[in-house]
Formats: C-alpha cells, sequence, structure tokens
C-alpha cells in the first residue's frame, strides 16, 4: 500500500464520527499513561505546600480538628481542602509512586484538552495543518515552566487548569451552534459549572471567569444575548462552586463568621482575625514600565513573578504580547490615515489581516483579560498557568489572520514555537527518590503525656506531623507565622493564648535543635521556658525534629 493510500485511508478512519471517538478515548488513556509514567520517573515531590496543609488540610477536615488546633498550618490551615482528599486517601492506601503516577496522569489530561481546545479554534485551517498544528500547540503549552514545575505535585494548579480548559472547550464549541438553540445554552451552562468548581477549589483562578464574563460583553453584539450568555454562565458558575466550595463556605461561617476566613476580612469582619485583606504583593508591577511592558520584563527577568529558587526563563508571553502589539499599531496606522488623510485610498485592516469569527474573539478576550486582571491582582506565575498552556494556541491563531502565504506562515510558526523551546530554561526541580511510605514518619509515642499541647513556632511547614500521633486528644497550636504574632486582638490569638495558658503543665514544642535559641526568645513572652535534656525525637525522610518539654 502507498503512501497516498495510507494517508486516504487514515482520514477515511478520522472523519467516520464512531472512529473519531474511539480515538479520542485511545488517546486519553495513552495521554494519561505517558504522563503517569513521566511522573513515576522523575520522583516523589516533597514541596512546601504539601508539608504546610497539603497533607493536614484532608486530616483536619475529616477528623474535626478545626476547633482543635489553632492554626497549625498556618493561615492555610483554613484553606478549603476538599482537592485534596483523593491525594490524601491514595496516599493512605497505596505506595507514594503509585499516587504519583495516578497525579500525573490527571495532570496529563491537560495535554488531551490542549489537543480539543487547539482543533476546535483551528477549524478555518485545513485538516492536515489543523491536526498538525493542534498537535504542536498541545507539546509546547505542556513543555512550560509552571507546568513542569508542578507536574505530579499537589500545588494543585495543574488540576484547577483542567476545570477551566474544559469550560473553555464548552464555551467554544458553542459558537459552532445557532445562538437560539438550546444546546448552546446548557453548553455556556455546563461550561459555566467547569468554571465555578475549579475557582470553588482555589479561589485565586477567579481571574478566569470574570474574564469569560467581560469576553461574552464584547464579542456578543446583541445586548439580550449578552445577558442572557453572561446569566446562564454566571448560574452554572454558582452551581460549580457551591459544589466545590460550598460546604467549606457554611462550615468557616458557622466557625468563624466569614465564608472566605481568614480571607478578605476587612469585608466581612470577622472578630476571629483582624480587618485585613491578605495580599501578597510583593510580585505586582513596580513602575509605569512594568504595568505596559510586563510580559517582556518576566522574561527577561523571571524573579519578578516568581521566587528566586524557582527561576525559569520563558519567552511564550512576550511574544503573544508582541504580535498583539503589532495588530494594535497596525490598527492605529490604518485609524489616522483614514481619519487624517481622506485625499488618499482608503485601507482597513483587513487590508493585512483576515476577519477573526466569534469563537476566536472570545478566545482572544478571555486570554488578554484573564492576564490583566492576573496582573493587577496577583502578579504570581503560577496562577497563570492556564494562560501558560494556551499561549502557543493564541500564537497560532493570531500568526494565521496574516495575509501570507502559507508556507510563510509555516515558517515563523517554526521560528516562533523553535525559540521558545531553545531559549527555555527550567525551574529548578527538586525531587527525591520514591520512599516506602509518604512521609517515613517514626515517633516513640510512649513517653508523650496524653492530652498533651504541642506548640509550632515559625513559618516552617510541620504540620504534616500531626497526622501520625495517635492520640487524638492532642492539640496543635502555631506561634509567630504568617497568619498572627503575639500582641493581636483577635478571637483566634486569644483562643491560641488560652489553649497554652489552660495546658502549660502538659506542653512540648516541636522543633529542630538549631531553632532553640529563636524558639526560647519567643517562649519567653509566654513565660515559658524549654526543657532541653527532656526531649523525644521524630524521623522522617525529610528532616529529624524533636519534641521538648517545656514549662
Amino acid at each position: 500500500m502507498g503512501k497516498r493510500e495510507l494517508i486516504e485511508k487514515a482520514e477515511k478512519i478520522w472523519f467516520n464520527i464512531k472512529f473519531r471517538y474511539l480515538i479520542l478515548i485511545s488517546l486519553f488513556i495513552l495521554c494519561f499513561f505517558i504522563f503517569g509514567f513521566f511522573s513515576y520517573f522523575i520522583g516523589q515531590d516533597l514541596n512546601w505546600d504539601l508539608l504546610n496543609y497539603h497533607y493536614y488540610g484532608p486530616y483536619s477536615l475529616l477528623n474535626e480538628r478545626l476547633e482543635i488546633d489553632c492554626a497549625p498550618a498556618q493561615f492555610t490551615t483554613y484553606a478549603n481542602p476538599l482537592l485534596d482528599l483523593p491525594f490524601y486517601y491514595g496516599s493512605q492506601i497505596m505506595k507514594p509512586w503509585l499516587v504519583g503516577f495516578i497525579l500525573g496522569g490527571v495532570h496529563g489530561i491537560n495535554f488531551f484538552l490542549l489537543l480539543i481546545l487547539s482543533y476546535l479554534l483551528f477549524s478555518n485551517i485545513g485538516e492536515k495543518r489543523r491536526l498538525v498544528l493542534s498537535l504542536i500547540c498541545a507539546i509546547v503549552g505542556v513543555y512550560a515552566p509552571m507546568f513542569i514545575l508542578e507536574f505530579g505535585t499537589t500545588f494543585n494548579d495543574n488540576l484547577i487548569s483542567i476545570f477551566v480548559l474544559s469550560g473553555l472547550i464548552l464555551m467554544i464549541k458553542s459558537y459552532s451552534l445557532d445562538l437560539n438553540n438550546k444546546k448552546y445554552l446548557y453548553l455556556i451552562l455546563f461550561g459555566g459549572c467547569l468554571f465555578g468548581l475549579g475557582i470553588g477549589f482555589k479561589l485565586s483562578h477567579a481571574p478566569y471567569l470574570i474574564a469569560v464574563i467581560i469576553a461574552f460583553f464584547l464579542c456578543i453584539y446583541s445586548f439580550r444575548n449578552k445577558i442572557k450568555n453572561s446569566l446562564f454562565f454566571f448560574v452554572g458558575a454558582l452551581v460549580g462552586l457551591f459544589f466545590s466550595s460550598g460546604y467549606w463556605m457554611v462550615k468557616m461561617f458557622k466557625l468563624f463568621g466569614s465564608p472566605l476566613f481568614p480571607f478578605y476580612n476587612a469585608f466581612f469582619k470577622s472578630p476571629w482575625y483582624e480587618y485585613i485583606n491578605f495580599a501578597d504583593i510583593r510580585f505586582l508591577p513596580k513602575t509605569l514600565f512594568h504595568v505596559l511592558f510586563y510580559p517582556i520584563y518576566f522574561a527577561l527577568d523571571s524573579t519578578l513573578v516568581i521566587e528566586k529558587p524557582f527561576a525559569f526563563r520563558d519567552i511564550r508571553f512576550a511574544l503573544v504580547y508582541l504580535i498583539l502589539l503589532v495588530f494594535l499599531l497596525v490598527f492605529i496606522y490604518f485609524f489616522i490615515k483614514n481619519r487624517f488623510y481622506k485625499n488618499t485610498q482608503k485601507h482597513t485592516i483587513n487590508d493585512c489581516f483576515n476577519n477573526f469569527d466569534t469563537k476566536e474573539i472570545f478566545f482572544i478576550y478571555f486570554f488578554i483579560f484573564s492576564y490583566i486582571i492576573w496582573q493587577f491582582k496577583f502578579s504570581i506565575y503560577r496562577y497563570l498557568i492556564t494562560l501558560e498552556l494556551i499561549a502557543p494556541i493564541l500564537i497560532v491563531l493570531l500568526i494565521e489572520k496574516f495575509k501570507i502565504n502559507v508556507k510563510i506562515k509555516n515558517i515563523i510558526l517554526f521560528v516562533l514555537f523553535a525559540l521558545i523551546l531553545v531559549l527555555l530554561i527550567l525551574p529548578d526541580i527538586k525531587k527525591s527518590d520514591w520512599s516506602n511510605s509518604l512521609f517515613d514518619v517514626s515517633i516513640n509515642q510512649d513517653k508523650i503525656l496524653n492530652d498533651a499541647t504541642i506548640l509550632i513556632i515559625g513559618k516552617y511547614p510541620r504540620s504534616y506531623i500531626i497526622p501520625f500521633f495517635d492520640n487524638k486528644n492532642m492539640t496543635f497550636v502555631s506561634l509567630e507565622n504568617n497568619l498572627f504574632r503575639r500582641g493581636k486582638d483577635n478571637l483566634l490569638m486569644k483562643r491560641c493564648e488560652e489553649i497554652i495558658l489552660d495546658n502549660r503543665e502538659k506542653l512540648y514544642l516541636l522543633a529542630k535543635e538549631n531553632e532553640l535559641q529563636n524558639n526560647s526568645k519567643i517562649l519567653v513572652k509566654y513565660n515559658i521556658s524549654i526543657i532541653q535534656s527532656e526531649n523525644y525525637s521524630i524521623t522522617t525522610n525529610i528532616e529529624t525534629l524533636y519534641l521538648f518539654r517545656l514549662k
């Protein structure tokens, strides 16, 4: 069978709808296993957030520890733990390597979704080229610093992106239907549900939800349809939000008088914390030039948007910015020419670029406004992970609109993607060999007093130890961390102090030996001292800790 016959046979199979679904299912399974094996080979993840709250959070939820412990995971003690439940349960019944394999496979769903999203958006491109470009965009999309840094980890941004990409696919798919078709509105509704689910699990990804509503208003001409689409999407988002965070919001409201405690407390005014809003402003643009050209700045220096240990180099956002800038400059040029030089022949932007269809306009607005909201609200790079994944798709869409020969377009795309891949420097990814259990915790608990209160001082991530104590009557209290310090006038701080005062005879300090000097200075404020001679070691595959008796 010749090459041409093979291609024709493959095309017949692809255009057969039954075979297409079979191919998609096979591709989904293949992606899961490929990325699962990749996660296995890169090793076990023991990131700071996992040690701090991704393991303790589900344990706290299942064992009603919120009313027993006092902020042992610092302010993230009160973050929604529902998305971490599968990881927690898996860690109880499976070896760490198998949990890592499954987590990597789930993260690989992003690759599959990028293929689908690309294919839907490239509907104006010939079939063979459409398939090739979709595959390239998926590959370049996941070969990105933040996706790889968080791959196979519990940071959860790679999981939230699955909800956002799935919702986005439904939004894009809806534009292939008539506006009066009921299925169109159902797609908008279910797309909203997916966005709401993702945002409910992690509120820091809310810019994507807001950007969808803005995109609806800008890319739909009928005011009635603007309202209808936005309303259906918003209702769907509320339903999704209810399922992913409704229970936790109600729980927070009952315990602390705020559904988002301790966040946005300047608005909710819970007496359990200061009337302030948490805001990490370290990475926000510092100058006007930063505001205007931030994608170029952080392409040159990534520490503007991420901590120095995770520094990287990636130019995909800078390229998107520069291509959009070309479109803007051409538009300004034609506007000025037609406005002020009326004697010359009139030209429009359509002389240089092909028209965008509605789904493409929606996608571009979604990207632009998601980025703008992110830049002014966070500028924390890992919250940008969905845009990092879909940036190659936007590059293709924009280049395709230039009225130039297809071969020249292919050359430009090849050069741009080659530059992204060649210039890419991945962040330092620290993994360890797979251990027999997640943390390999060993505690000699025979000599520890029943009903003891154990103090954790400072910003160290230590709450992962708590589930391994057999005595569930113990209380864990954190002091001098990123949530509060002594002297703050709120009910949560007072509760911590009351727990310490009521249990002075059964107090312990969980710390390393080299932390005792600094911890002693803090404990003096509470009239407490450390009995260094009376201590019990706790060994893990991360560190060796000690329980010191206090008096």
